[in-house]
Parts: C-alpha cells; sequence; structure tokens
C-alpha cells in the first residue's frame, strides 16, 4: 500500500506539511511485538516512581523493548511513533531503521526530561532518532512558533538546534545551536523548553 494512502487514514493526524502524528490502534497497555502476540505492560500512576528503567534501558536488546519500557513510563505517544517507524523500515527496504543505540539514547533524554511534554518522533536519513517541539511564543515582541530539536547520534552526543520563531527579514530571533552531551545539550536549550514543561 503506498505510504500517502496510509497517512491520509484514521491512524495518522496530519500536524503540519510532511509531518504526521500516529495515533494508533492498540488497546492502552499493549504494543505488538513481532510474533503479533501483544505484551501486556504494566503502567505507573502518577507521583509513583520506579527506578528500575535505567539498568532496563541499558540491557534492551532491540527496539521493541526499548518500545516497552518508554510505554510503561507514560511515553506513550512517543512509543508508538517509534513502532510505526519500526515497521516501516520492515516492509520498505528504502527505510532505515532507527539505530539502537541512537533509540536507547533517546528513550533516556525523554525519561530523565519527564517534565516536557511529548515530541515528535523520526528518524534522521542516516537513522539516528530524532525528537522536536513547536515552541509557543516566549516573547511578547516575536510574533509566529519557535521550534526545538533534537538529534540523538548513536555516540551519547545530542545534535541540537533551537529557534525562538520562524524567519521573518528585519526580526531578530533567538538560536542556539550544536552538538553535547545530554545534561550540556538540555542546559543550552533550557530557555527554549519553557513553553513544552508540563510539570
Amino acid at each position: 500500500m503506498p505510504l500517502k494512502r496510509v497517512l491520509s487514514g484514521p491512524l495518522f493526524e496530519r500536524v503540519r506539511s510532511g509531518f504526521y502524528r500516529y495515533l494508533g490502534s492498540s488497546p492502552q497497555g499493549a504494543i505488538e511485538v513481532r510474533d503479533g502476540e501483544p505484551a501486556l505492560l504494566g503502567v505507573f500512576a502518577e507521583g509513583e516512581t520506579d527506578e528500575s528503567w535505567p539498568n532496563e534501558l541499558v540491557q534492551a536488546p532491540k527496539a521493541v523493548t526499548i518500545m516497552e519500557i518508554l510505554r510503561s513510563r507514560g511515553r506513550r505517544l512517543a512509543a508508538d511513533r517509534i513502532r510505526y517507524l519500526d515497521q516501516l523500515a520492515q516492509e520498505d527496504p528504502e527505510e532505515q531503521p532507527i539505530d539502537l543505540e541512537s533509540l536507547r539514547h533517546m528513550a533516556f533524554f525523554l525519561l530523565e526530561n519527564r517534565q516536557l511534554s511529548d515530541p515528535e518522533v523520526g528518524s534522521s536519513p542516516n537513522g539516528s532518532a530524532q525528537v522536536e517541539w513547536t515552541l509557543p511564543d516566549i516573547s511578547r515582541d516575536r510574533t509566529g512558533s519557535g521550534l526545538l530539536a533534537m538529534e540523538f547520534l548513536p555516540s551519547g552526543l545530542i545534535r541540537f538546534a533551537a529557534l525562538s520563531a520562524p524567519y521573518s527579514p528585519g526580526v531578530d530571533r533567538l538560536n542556539v545551536h550544536g552538538t553535547l552531551s545530554a545534561t550540556e545539550a538540555m542546559d543550552a536549550v533550557r530557555l527554549f523548553t519553557t513553553g513544552v514543561t508540563v510539570r
């Protein structure tokens, strides 16, 4: 089935040109694994903590295990999107699967920074996991929405870029970009996360 037809179906919502959100079809708390059997997962209630996830992520042998960890720790939208991208890569030889180490680093970042809202999840042409947030205006004298994007390199570094607003002739905008460790990258873009913090 052509990708265009799949994206126009009921499982996807168009966010903007070229970007779609996977709405999913599985019951809450379930994820399909390769043999078709659903793996039911415990989901932690708000305020309840589980500190075993870092060790589980380090030991995760496959992308599906990382998806399960994300889903059970409150990052269901990210897990669903990764599953969709993984299925695309299996069905289309031209689609490159997300590098496992890159995916692992992205999962660490999302679980360590739970105060951030769910991002759009994608992959770069070289197979690195990417996340992106559309930012609300951070200053009264600027119009339009900004953008925060991060690419998780297999080495553990994050390539990032943040803009306070789209380009407009004669209008200054705040921006930062670079390649740093996860902690340093978060410090560098902290100003831009104000609009995407949920807790």
